[in-house]
């Protein structure tokens, strides 16, 4: 599971206890109405909070990341 934490109109994750990224609960919510079907596609270019987001919907989702550290940080929190 993705520990993802909402805090008044912004979600985020943390890592040590500190906020690593954060999205807007409209955003969010902007994301979720364009996601209508699991098998949906989406390509990112760069890897985040919005990552696993995406991975949430259960839609099919690649991204594409040149930093090895978010690379195996998203990887470790997606679990694939």
């Amino acid at each position: 599971m993705i520990p993802l934490f909402e805090t008044g109109m912004s979600f985020w994750l943390q890592q040590g206890g500190l906020p690593i990224w954060a999205i807007t609960e409209p955003l969010w919510n902007a994301i979720q109405e364009k996601i209508t079907s699991p098998s949906m596609r989406t390509l990112e270019t760069g890897s985040g909070l919005s990552t696993c987001l995406f991975a949430e919907t259960g839609c099919e989702l690649t991204a594409l990341e040149h930093h090895l550290f978010w690379a195996s940080r998203i990887t470790e929190l997606l679990g694939d």
